[in-house]
């Protein structure tokens, strides 16, 4: 199973804290941050976090036009489906969810 959240780094640690529940109730999950910024490095990956997915992933990170037409909700809303297609894709033999960042596992 792969669980998933979309975020900018301002939720980051929001991200972190459902990371962590997630694992902690079901280890053998595959958990997946994808951030709505540009790589700066794998300083995100923890022992909670299997993958983060930057902006610069995407076909559209390049067309700056495109991007500053919304905001951050909009743009960690947009990710998701886009994100969820490729994951669902790649993995056809597993479950894909998502779950708001600001949740938590109990």
């Amino acid at each position: 199973m792969i669980v998933f959240t979309s975020i900018n780094t301002g939720y980051l640690d929001k991200a972190l804290v459902l990371a962590e529940s997630v694992k902690r109730w079901h280890p053998d999950v595959s958990f997946h941050i994808v951030l709505a910024d540009y790589q700066p490095g794998n300083e995100y990956i923890n022992q909670w976090v299997d993958h983060v997915e930057y902006l610069d992933a995407f076909e559209f990170s390049q067309d700056k036009a495109f991007l500053f037409q919304h905001n951050v909700v909009e743009l960690c809303t947009l990710l998701k489906p886009i994100y969820a297609g490729k994951l669902a894709s790649l993995y056809s033999e597993q479950h894909v969810i998502y779950l708001d960042p600001d949740t938590m596992l109990f």
